[in-house]
């Protein structure tokens, strides 16, 4: 039973660090929208949490684990 209650906590915690990927993606893409900024979103997105990182407003271990399991299966966005 502990096992179950250790999983489901970890997926949560995955989620809502994949969210909190999404929220700084979309924020991005927001941002250029009404700068009107000459600038993929995506790319403003992740200057963003450059930004968020480096000044520790988000702490690394906030997004540490999702982003590896991104990295990790990044192939596979990339198949046709």
């Amino acid at each position: 039973m502990n096992s179950v209650k250790s999983l489901t906590r970890d997926a949560i915690l995955l989620g809502g660090q994949i969210a909190l990927l999404w929220l700084v993606n979309w924020l991005g893409h927001r941002l250029v929208d009404a700068l009107d900024i000459p600038l993929p979103g995506n790319v403003a997105g992740v200057l963003l949490m450059f930004v968020l990182l480096q000044t520790r407003l988000v702490p690394l271990s906030f997004v540490e684990r999702s982003s590896t399991l991104l990295l990790r299966h990044l192939a596979l966005f990339f198949m046709p």
